[in-house]
C-alpha cells in the first residue's frame, strides 16, 4: 500500500483540486466522484477508475487524512471517499425514447433529470446549445448513482436537423393548443425542453413536429425544469 497522503501540497490533491474546474476537466479528460455510491455506479457502467482516496483503509485505495480529503471535496461535508475516473465517451446510436435538453444551467436539474430518465427508461439525453457541464460534481451527486446508466450527448444544429428526419421531434412550450395526451409516443421520438428562464430556442421550434402545453392552474406560472421533465417521461413511459 502507498504511503498515507498527509500533505496538501502532493501532486495528486492538487490534480484533483485542480478537476474542480470544468476547463481542466476537459483539457485532462477526468472527472471526480465523491462518495461510494457515485464510485460504485460507475464502475459499474465501465467506466474507468484511475485512483482512488479514501480516510478509510481498502484494496486499492490511496489512504489520506482528513485535511486532505476535506481539500479534495467540493462539499463542505466531504464524503469519506473520492476518486479521479475517466471522462466516458459517448456516440449517439438508434435510441428509440430521447430527451433534449437546450441551454440549461442548473446543475441540479440537470443531475435530477438524468436519475428521473433512468427511471423511465429513457434511451438518452441530448445536450443542446449553452448546456451546464454534465460532469460537474454539482451534477453527479444530483443523480445520486444515475450519471452513468445512461448517456448524455452534446449535439449542435446539424446533428438535431439530421435526427429530425428519424424522429418525432416533440417540444413542450408555454401556449399549445396540444395535450400531452394528443401526442404518439409510439414512434421513436425526441422529447424537447427549453431552460425555465428562456424556453426553448427558436431553432428548434422551426424544426419540431408537433408541441404541447402541460395543464396547470392560471394562478401558476410555472413548473421547476426537473418536475415538468418528471411528468412528460412518466406520461410518454405509460404510453
Amino acid at each position: 500500500m502507498e504511503d498515507k497522503i498527509t500533505s496538501l501540497q502532493n501532486n495528486w490533491v492538487k490534480k484533483v483540486v485542480s478537476l474542480q474546474n470544468k476547463s481542466e476537466r476537459d483539457k485532462e479528460g477526468l472527472l471526480i466522484l465523491e462518495g461510494r455510491k457515485l464510485i460504485e455506479g460507475a464502475v459499474e457502467s465501465g467506466v474507468e477508475i484511475i485512483k482512488t482516496f479514501s480516510v478509510k483503509e481498502g484494496e486499492g485505495i490511496t489512504l489520506v487524512d482528513d485535511k486532505v480529503i476535506k481539500k479534495m471535496s467540493t462539499t463542505s461535508s466531504p464524503a469519506d471517499i473520492i476518486a479521479v475516473a475517466k471522462k466516458p465517451e459517448y456516440k449517439f446510436k438508434e435510441y428509440k425514447k430521447v430527451i433534449l435538453l437546450d441551454s440549461i444551467k442548473d446543475a441540479g436539474n440537470l443531475g435530477t433529470i438524468i436519475r428521473t430518465a433512468c427511471a423511465f427508461n429513457i434511451d438518452a439525453i441530448l445536450l443542446y446549445g449553452n448546456c451546464t457541464d454534465e460532469f460537474s460534481p454539482k451534477v453527479l451527486r444530483s443523480s445520486v448513482g444515475c450519471a452513468f446508466k445512461i448517456p448524455v450527448i452534446r449535439i449542435n444544429e446539424d446533428t438535431i436537423k439530421e435526427l429530425s428526419k428519424k424522429y418525432n421531434l416533440i417540444s413542450t412550450v408555454v401556449n399549445s393548443k396540444n395535450k400531452i395526451e394528443d401526442i404518439d409516443f409510439k414512434k421513436p421520438f425526441i422529447l424537447m425542453f427549453g431552460s425555465e428562464a428562456e424556453g426553448l430556442s427558436n431553432n428548434l421550434k422551426k424544426i419540431q413536429n408537433t408541441d404541447f402545453t402541460l395543464p396547470m392552474k392560471s394562478t401558476v406560472e410555472s413548473l421547476n425544469l426537473a418536475i415538468s421533465v418528471g411528468i412528460c417521461i412518466f406520461e410518454a413511459s405509460k404510453r
